[in-house]
C-alpha cells in the first residue's frame, strides 16, 4: 500500500507536457492575361506557426491557486519546480515530470511569379521564380533533476535558444513540345539557391572540431576558435520527361531529373552556438551542411485491356548524396559532441505493377505489387554512427523488399429483385496489405548493419455499408473491422533476448524488455505487435 501511495496515487496526466499548436496563413493571388496565348500569376503569402510543449503546474504545488502557470526551469526562480523523474527497469515511468520545454515560432514569407505562353502550336513555354524568407525563433530547454521535492536541484540543464533567418530562391523554365507523331516532351531547367545566413550577420561555426572554442560570452554563447562563415549553396537541375503512344492502347513514359533539397533547420541550427554543453550527450547543428542531391529516373509502360481495365509497369532508380549523418568529437576538456555532417549516400531501385478496374457492374479493383531495394550508409541521421570508418552500403531499415496493396469493392446496386428492399444500396470493401520483413541488426554484431530480417506481415480491413434514403435526407450506416484475421506477427524486435536465442533453441518472444536471471522475472511489452481485431460502427446523416 505504501508503494502504491508513493508511486501511483497522483494521476500520471498531471506530469505530462501539454502541446499547443497554432497556425495561420494570409495569401493573395493576382492573375493577369496578356493575350489569348499568354497569362501570368503572382502570389504573395505570409504564414505564422506557433508550437509550445511545456509542463503546467496542474496540482498547484506552490499553493498560489494558478494551475495554468508553467513549471520553472531556471535556477533560483521562485515558483513551482519540476519533480524528479524516476523509472523502473529503464522502461516503466513511475513518477516525476516530463523534463522538457520547447517554444517555437516560425514566420514564412513567400513571393511567387509564373508566366505561361503558347508560343507555337507545338510549344507551351512556362517560366517563373519563387522567393522564401523564413524566420525561426526557438527556445528549447531540458533538464535532469536530483534530490527530492523538499530540496530540489537541477543536475543538468540544457539550453538551445536562438533566432535565425534563412533564404530559399528557385527559378525555372520549361518547354512542353508536342510533335506530329504524338510524342510529347517536357524539357526544363531549374535553379535553386539556399542561404543559411538569411538577412542578418553570417552564421559562424568551428573550423577545427578538435579545439573549437576559446570560451563563452556573457550570454553563454560559444566564442569559436578560427570560425568559418556559412556559405550559400546553389544547383542547376535539368529535368526531362517523355511520353510516346505506341498504339491506341499502349503508351510509354520516361522521366529523368536532378533534385535539390536544403538541409532541415534542425541539422543546421540545433544548438549551433554550443550552449550548456555537458560531458556527454550533446548534439549540435552544422550551418556548413550542403543540400541533398538526388538524381532519379524511371521508365513506365501502360496498357489498356478494356475501357475500364488498365495496367501499368514502372521501373525506377534514385541515387541520393550528401545525406546527413553524425560524427562524434572529443574536445580537449573531455566534452563529447555529436555534430551533423554530410556523410551518407544511398540508392533505391525497384519496379511496381499497378492494376486498376473502374466500377462496372458489381465490382471495382485497385491493386499494386512492388519490389524494391534500398541501400545506403545509414538509415537515420541520429542512428548508429558509421561515418567515417565504414563506407560500405547496407540495407536500410525501411528496405521492405516486397509490398502489395489490394482494394476490392463490391456493389449491390439495385439489389436482388425478389428482396430488393433488403439487398439494394450495399457496398462491401476489402483492403488487403502484405509486406516482407524489414531488416534489423543482430544484437552485439560488430562491423555490420541490418544483417537479419523480421517476418513478413499481412493485414485485412473490411467495411460494409448501406445507404438509406429518407425523403430529402439519406442515412449512411457502416461497419468497419480492422485487422479482421487478428494478425499478431511482430513488426519490431525490442531487445537482445529474441535475437540471442534464435540459434539456441529457446522460445523467447521478441517483446521482452527486461529479464532477471536470478529471479526469472520477465517484463514484456505489447507495443511491438499490431492492434488486435477492432470493430467500429458509424452513422452519418446527409441533407
Amino acid at each position: 500500500m505504501q508503494y502504491y501511495r508513493d508511486f501511483y496515487l497522483d494521476s500520471p496526466q498531471n506530469h505530462l507536457t501539454t502541446r499547443k499548436q497554432e497556425s495561420n496563413i494570409l495569401y493573395g493571388v493576382l492573375t493577369y492575361t496578356f493575350s489569348s496565348k499568354t497569362f501570368m500569376e503572382f502570389r504573395a503569402q505570409v504564414m505564422n506557426t506557433y508550437f509550445l510543449n511545456s509542463m503546467r503546474d496542474y496540482s498547484d504545488r506552490d499553493n498560489d491557486g494558478d494551475t495554468e502557470e508553467l513549471i520553472q526551469w531556471d535556477r533560483g526562480i521562485e515558483g513551482p519546480r519540476p519533480q524528479k523523474l524516476e523509472r523502473e527497469y529503464e522502461f516503466w515511468w513511475l513518477r516525476g515530470d516530463d523534463s522538457e520545454f520547447r517554444e517555437q515560432r516560425v514566420k514564412g514569407y513567400v513571393l511567387k511569379w509564373d508566366i505561361t505562353s503558347q508560343l507555337h502550336q507545338f510549344h507551351l513555354l512556362k517560366a517563373g521564380w519563387q522567393f522564401n524568407l523564413n524566420n525561426t525563433d526557438v527556445k528549447d530547454v531540458s533538464w535532469s533533476s536530483v534530490s527530492d521535492e523538499s530540496d530540489f536541484a537541477l543536475n543538468t540543464l540544457r539550453k538551445d535558444i536562438w533566432e535565425k533567418d534563412d533564404i530559399d530562391v528557385g527559378a525555372y523554365v520549361q518547354d512542353k513540345m508536342e510533335f506530329r507523331d504524338a510524342l510529347v516532351a517536357l524539357v526544363g531547367l531549374r535553379f535553386d539557391y539556399f542561404n543559411p545566413n538569411g538577412t542578418g550577420d553570417p552564421v559562424l561555426y568551428p573550423s577545427n572540431m578538435s579545439n573549437p572554442m576559446l570560451g563563452y560570452d556573457s550570454l553563454g554563447y560559444a566564442i569559436f576558435n578560427d570560425p568559418l562563415k556559412a556559405k550559400p549553396s546553389f544547383q542547376l537541375s535539368p529535368r526531362i520527361g517523355l511520353s510516346h503512344p505506341i498504339s491506341d492502347k499502349d503508351i510509354l513514359f520516361f522521366t529523368y531529373g536532378h533534385y535539390f533539397q536544403r538541409p532541415d533547420g534542425r541539422y543546421l541550427f540545433s544548438n549551433y552556438q554550443y550552449q550548456s554543453l555537458t560531458k556527454v550527450g550533446n548534439w549540435v547543428g552544422n550551418p556548413g551542411l550542403k543540400p541533398e542531391k538526388t538524381v532519379a529516373y524511371d521508365v513506365s509502360f501502360e496498357h489498356l485491356f478494356t475501357r475500364n481495365l488498365k495496367m501499368a509497369i514502372t521501373g525506377y532508380f534514385k541515387d541520393v548524396s550528401n545525406l546527413v549523418n553524425n560524427e562524434k568529437f572529443v574536445f580537449p576538456d573531455g566534452t563529447e559532441v555529436n555534430q551533423y555532417v554530410n556523410g551518407d549516400f544511398s540508392n533505391v531501385k525497384g519496379a511496381e505493377l499497378v492494376i486498376q478496374r473502374q466500377k462496372v457492374g458489381f465490382w471495382s479493383l485497385q491493386g499494386n505489387l512492388s519490389y524494391s531495394i534500398a541501400k545506403g550508409r545509414n538509415s537515420s541521421s541520429d542512428g548508429v554512427k558509421l561515418f567515417p570508418y565504414d563506407k560500405k552500403m547496407y540495407y536500410l531499415s525501411f528496405d521492405r523488399r516486397v509490398s502489395s496493396n489490394v482494394n476490392i469493392v463490391l456493389y449491390s446496386n439495385k439489389g436482388w429483385s425478389r428482396l430488393k428492399s433488403l439487398t439494394q444500396n450495399w457496398v462491401g470493401d476489402m483492403q488487403y496489405e502484405f509486406g516482407s520483413g524489414k531488416p534489423f541488426t543482430s544484437y552485439g554484431l560488430q562491423g555490420a548493419s541490418n544483417d537479419q530480417r523480421l517476418p513478413s506481415f499481412h493485414n485485412v480491413d473490411l467495411r460494409l455499408s448501406r445507404k438509406f434514403a429518407l425523403s430529402r435526407y439519406s442515412i449512411l450506416l457502416n461497419i468497419d473491422i480492422f485487422n479482421a484475421f487478428n494478425n499478431k506477427e511482430h513488426y519490431s524486435i525490442y531487445t537482445k533476448y529474441y535475437d540471442a536465442n534464435r540459434n539456441s533453441g529457446e522460445d523467447n518472444p521478441p517483446d521482452i524488455i527486461y529479464k532477471e536471471e536470478l529471479t526469472n522475472l520477465i517484463i514484456q511489452t505489447p507495443l511491438i505487435y499490431p492492434a488486435e481485431r477492432q470493430y467500429k460502427l458509424g452513422i452519418s446523416l446527409k441533407f
